[in-house]
């Protein structure tokens, strides 16, 4: 057996072969997409992956090399969790896939319900369950709940969460037909949607689940949680559950003192701008990063700096397609203020944002634009970088982080003014197929007499397998895979 990350396989034989990396195969009609703590399965198409191919979790978890099982190929796993929403990857000789997204919860999916749903027949459900769910275009599915009166009524959808194109909106019908309420894109959880309803009558309610759009079609699936418990004393119909969180009140803001820092603030009402106190000599400079949707928030902020007299001085982008970063100078010793608010002047619990500066006016940020590549024994791979750029076009040095022995990369120096490169990994010739390497990029360049260093990131080739979500799990972002596959006869 195998547990989550610490593994190599190693078997086979192979000669030394010398070929470029190729991609991996796309993890298509994997079930269920729900897992739970103990024992289960987890499947895929066989048509997709020969016999014997690994399943590699990003949570600690104990699997088997997968059976063929009909037309599916089955692994067994065992976690303990946590819960949440993780990565997967299925891998072996014969191929890698892309990675994939799971959510681990406290409720196994009901399979047979799902396939009765998905084949359009109607059914009731009377306690606690979890479904897997695929919608065709201009389809809405009717799902009959059994409610008893006091009790209250929960469901979740996660789809664009878990990378699915799935938009949903789930509405609730009483037994004389009026609707309850409906949710769709939910504070705090994105384009996804969690309703909750406190049932005053009870009988038999139906609720309705379609894509807000009317889109649908094979990545178009859905996974539904529904739960029903006691009634609470005050209706929450329908809202989503918000983290305590205590607001930063403006005389306990952090100042921005140090040439080098970072800090964390909650943007929890709307339309509200957080000023924090700044300093500096005239002359000196600062670069600026946002994070904010790396860490899960739902919302975008705009960053600026004002002067005493509360003239903006500089600010951020907002057009950027990250979440931005900027640079400033001070033009004099008075007073200024580092200023942030959510840029479409929202706010909940869940608005979440840190901010990050250094010293230096100019700055440097690079892109993997492949996250996941196959390598032959003996062979190369090659990882596309695209660098951008701000008041700075010095070289960029890029070094590889985490390789394992059978594995190497040179340095790779990026040319002043540069905008792209690659960086070439190499496999020894004894490696085994089979192998998953995991590893990072990092990049240094020096900005104004001082030493930089970034991570190289990976959101560009995430957002592209992950076309639902805006940024990949925390964490994630800058993780390379290579997996080492056997020479494939034409």
């Amino acid at each position: 057996m195998i547990a989550g990350r610490l593994w190599f396989l190693v078997g086979g034989t192979l000669s030394a072969l010398k070929a470029l990396a190729t991609d991996p195969f796309v993890a298509t009609d994997v079930q269920p997409r729900g897992l739970i703590p103990g024992a289960q399965e987890i499947s895929i198409p066989a048509n997709i992956a020969p016999e014997g191919t690994r399943l590699w979790t990003g949570f600690a978890a104990t699997t088997e090399p997968g059976i063929l099982r009909g037309d599916r190929l089955v692994f067994a796993l065992k976690t303990d969790g946590p819960t949440g929403i993780s990565v997967a990857q299925f891998h072996g000789p014969g191929g890698i896939s892309q990675p994939f997204l799971v959510r681990i919860g406290s409720v196994r999916a009901d399979r047979k319900l799902s396939e009765e749903i998905n084949a359009g027949r109607g059914v009731r459900i009377e306690g606690t369950t979890a479904l897997d769910l695929v919608l065709p275009p201009a389809t809405t599915r009717r799902i009959e709940v059994e409610l008893a009166r006091g009790v209250r009524l929960d469901v979740e959808a996660f789809a664009r969460r878990l990378g699915s194109g799935f938009d949903p909106f789930v509405e609730l019908i009483d037994p004389r037909g009026r609707s309850l309420g409906s949710v769709d894109d939910t504070p705090g959880l994105g384009r996804d949607a969690h309703g909750s309803w406190d049932i005053r009558n009870g009988g038999r309610h139906v609720l309705l689940l379609r894509d807000s759009s009317h889109a649908g079609g094979k990545d178009h699936w859905v996974q539904l949680g529904i739960s029903i418990g006691s009634n609470r004393e005050k209706s929450r119909n329908p809202t989503t559950r918000e983290r305590k969180t205590r607001s930063m009140e403006a005389t306990a803001l952090p100042a921005v003192r140090t040439p080098k820092g970072s800090l964390e603030g909650v943007l929890t009402k709307p339309g509200e701008v957080l000023r924090f106190p700044m300093e500096g000599s005239k002359g000196t400079s600062r670069w600026l990063e946002l994070k904010m949707r790396r860490l899960g928030s739902p919302g975008d902020a705009e960053v600026w700096i004002e002067d005493g007299n509360g003239r903006r001085v500089a600010g951020m982008d907002p057009s950027q397609e990250d979440d931005g970063a900027f640079g400033f100078t001070f033009e004099n010793e008075g007073p200024h203020r580092l200023c942030v608010r959510e840029l479409a002047g929202g706010g909940s619990a869940e608005h979440r944002f840190q901010l990050h500066w250094r010293p230096g006016r100019g700055g440097f940020g690079i892109q993997s634009e492949k996250q996941t590549l196959e390598i032959l024994p003996g062979g190369t791979a090659e990882f596309p970088l695209r660098v951008s750029r701000k008041d700075f076009d010095g070289e960029i040095v890029v070094r590889a982080e985490g390789l394992p022995e059978g594995f190497g990369v040179e340095p790779t120096t990026l040319a002043a003014k540069s905008k792209e490169g690659r960086v070439t990994l190499k496999a020894a010739a004894g490696v085994k197929p089979g192998s998953r390497v995991e590893f990072r990029l990092v990049a240094e360049g020096k900005i104004e007499g001082n030493e930089v260093r970034e991570s190289v990131r990976t959101r560009t080739a995430l957002t592209k397998i992950w076309p639902g979500r805006l940024h990949p799990p925390e964490g994630w972002d800058g993780v390379l895979c290579l997996g080492v596959v056997a020479k494939r006869i034409p």
